[in-house]
């Protein structure tokens, strides 16, 4: 992939009779690993469009660069401010992201009252997927979140088995470093 087709293909994100079928090319490179560190920068913008599509496959975007372990600036407040979007997968895009970050250290410790906040949500992706970051965040920074040990512990009897799943995954990790 030559650099000058990156560079078409960001530009058309901006272009809306472009846009769809640009982030379709981006999550083909994505997949591949072959999306340079400079795309964040214009998927920032996207993830406050007005259109919940582009702000879900954005923020699915960001943590597939992350998973990727692409390494660029990381817009850690855009990414907060997610987890608070009104669409269920774009929070728990945010969520799956924060803790893909957090697997390379990059992560904030001010998104763990937000991911706390998340194992309410309505939507049973959206609290598994917080608590998973949780227990990734716990792991991969060393360090345990005690604020996060009660609202886990009633996760533990969530109706969906992934929640309680995830949930024991980051209680797990928190125990492990001491924290009860």
């Amino acid at each position: 992939m030559s650099e000058d087709y990156l560079l078409d293909v960001l530009d058309d994100l901006f272009r809306s009779d472009s846009r769809s079928a640009a982030l379709d090319r981006l999550e083909e490179l994505s997949r591949e690993n072959g999306v340079d560190g400079r795309a964040i920068t214009y998927l920032i913008p996207l993830v406050r469009a007005p259109e919940v599509d582009v702000r879900q496959r954005a923020s699915w975007l960001m943590g597939k660069l992350a998973q990727n372990k692409v390494v660029t600036f990381w817009p850690l407040e855009e990414l907060k401010n997610l987890l608070h979007d009104e669409d269920p997968e774009v929070r728990e895009n945010a969520a799956w992201t924060i803790g893909e970050l957090t697997g390379q250290r990059i992560g904030t410790l001010g998104s763990i009252e937000c991911l706390n906040h998340l194992l309410e949500d309505e939507r049973p992706t959206v609290r598994g997927m917080a608590a998973w970051a949780l227990g990734r965040m716990a792991e991969r920074l060393d360090m345990g979140f005690p604020s996060s040990v009660e609202p886990l512990t009633s996760l533990t009897k969530d109706r969906y088995d992934s929640v309680r799943k995830s949930a024991a995954y980051a209680l797990e990790r928190l125990r492990a470093l001491g924290i009860e």
